[in-house]
């Protein structure tokens, strides 16, 4: 339907109306040219539309038409257009002498009004999820489907896409091309997490390499999740990725600090468990493994144990006389050999200075404990070679040959200590038994 046209001269008297404007407002032309445009409805009164053309003239120059919007009473909204003189001879709303042309649009039903609202708030929240897109750091990408052409990109996916040449991106989507798996292999055709998303399967955070040009593998954490219309069947797969370059190699360095950490708590533990120049347990350790044996016969004695207390004799003298540097040679090369002569499930222990003990475990017969003691005396028959020279040593040695009635791994070492010193005052080189 054509708009409403007033045309005014330049003291703003009525110089014709259109059939549109009689119809909208029930004026004969006739009756009407001539007469002051502010003094007709719907110009006419404080409150009517005169009062806005005239604040709108007053503001706004005569060289440049003039557009806004005015709320009639009972009729809705409609907009005022002014087309002051000098919008161009070619314009045929041109007027001579300063007048105006005045064209009232049909005001809106309140239908249209509500589509017009509606589509105003459309397009606001578009512009906020174009703009929220644009701002987030992983790739978006929306495919529709069965086609897999792509629909909608972030910059974000757009950089993305430019950086890899994917120039046919629906190619690159849907066969797979250059995607390969964290062990190298390609991705077969169909089978990247778009393709799946668009077959109805949800893709969550699965690793995806891709090459540059150079050869690079670039890691990229993508999900894809299917769009289903009201009957069931997929319509658009949305597909997020990021490059986790940095994030894995920050993962990769805090894993190996992680690493490093665990190597030196196992250090420290090892060192507080254990004796510094020999490495064999020390006496918190074999105090601890003791009381293990001692807590396992509460409820299984079909298995005894038994402990060994051993001084080595003359070890002062070589330590004295050839320095401590020989002497420590000579308690590593007896700890070396200790260790050559016992089961694979034995203990040897350095308590300090030339005093080790052997706790044996899961014995048969306290005769074992006697036995080991013999070997111990032949193995000591023969000279420790050490630095370049033939060192002779002998072990007292103190024996209890059997934990039965023990409840205190300290009383178990006593009692093997005791033992000990009555192997050396008998003559050394010889064991006791208590």
């Amino acid at each position: 339907m054509p708009d409403a046209v007033i045309i005014t001269d330049g003291e703003r008297r009525v110089r014709g109306w259109n059939r549109r404007a009689m119809e909208l407002y029930g004026y004969d032309p006739d009756a009407t040219v001539g007469a002051d445009l502010l003094s007709i409805a719907p110009f006419a009164g404080p409150q009517g539309l005169g009062r806005l053309l005239q604040e709108r003239l007053s503001v706004h120059s005569s060289a440049d038409p003039a557009e806004f919007v005015y709320e009639e009473h009972g009729r809705g909204v409609a907009a005022l257009e002014l087309a002051p003189d000098g919008v161009g001879d070619e314009d045929p709303r041109a007027v001579a002498g300063g007048g105006l042309v005045v064209v009232m649009h049909e005001p809106l039903r309140p239908e249209e009004q509500e589509l017009g609202a509606l589509r105003g708030r459309v397009e606001r929240k578009r512009a906020l999820l174009d703009t929220l897109l644009d701002h987030l750091l992983m790739g978006v990408m929306v495919v529709e489907s069965p086609s897999g052409a792509v629909f909608l990109v972030n910059r974000a996916a757009e950089r993305f896409i430019g950086e890899f040449s994917l120039h046919d991106v629906r190619h690159a989507v849907l066969a797979a091309k250059g995607a390969e798996r964290p062990d190298g292999t390609p991705y077969e055709p169909g089978e990247t997490p778009v393709a799946r998303a668009l077959r109805g399967e949800t893709v969550r955070q699965e690793e995806v390499y891709r090459r540059r040009a150079d050869g690079t593998r670039v890691p990229f954490l993508v999900s894809a999740t299917p769009v289903k219309d009201a009957r069931g069947e997929v319509v658009y797969a949305i597909t997020t990725f990021e490059d986790i370059t940095e994030r894995m190699a920050r993962e990769e360095d805090l894993r190996e600090k992680e690493d490093e950490l665990s190597r030196l708590n196992a250090r420290l533990l090892f060192d507080a468990l254990h004796d510094v120049l020999t490495g064999l347990p020390n006496r918190t350790l074999l105090l601890d493994r003791l009381e293990q044996v001692l807590q396992r016969r509460l409820s299984d004695a079909s298995r005894d144990a038994a402990l060994l207390f051993l001084d080595f004799d003359r070890f002062k003298i070589v330590n004295d006389s050839l320095g401590h540097a020989v002497g420590d040679a000579m308690l590593i090369a007896i700890a070396r050999t200790l260790s050559h002569i016992v089961r694979p499930e034995d203990t040897v222990a350095r308590l300090g200075g030339d005093e080790f003990v052997i706790l044996m475990d899961h014995l048969d017969s306290p005769e074992r404990a006697i036995e080991l003691a013999r070997r111990i005396r032949r193995a000591f028959m023969e000279p420790l070679v050490v630095e370049d020279r033939h060192i002779f040593t002998s072990a007292s040695v103190g024996i209890v040959p059997s934990l039965r009635g023990y409840e205190d791994p300290n009383d178990v070492l006593r009692d093997a200590d005791t033992a000990m010193y009555a192997a050396k005052e008998a003559g050394r080189a010889r064991y006791r038994v208590f």
